[in-house]
């Protein structure tokens, strides 16, 4: 498993773990209505910000629903 030292070999800024926890809950609040993907420049922000990209998923919709 990797450790927080491993960011800094990798050049990753590593993250704060209160940062990460929130937002694991804030992508789990939102994971059914969004799709979520890692975004490659979060790693050149502080470590208190997480970077992702986020679309709606319209499928979550029923109205919008494509058969």
């Amino acid at each position: 498993m990797p450790i927080k030292e491993d960011a800094t070999v990798a050049n990753i800024t590593p993250k704060d773990d209160k940062c990460e926890d929130a937002a694991i809950a804030d992508v789990v609040s939102a994971v059914r209505s969004f799709f979520i993907k890692y975004c490659r420049f979060s790693y050149k922000v502080s470590e208190e910000k997480i970077i992702c990209r986020i679309r709606e998923n319209l499928e979550y919709d029923l109205e919008f629903h494509e058969d």
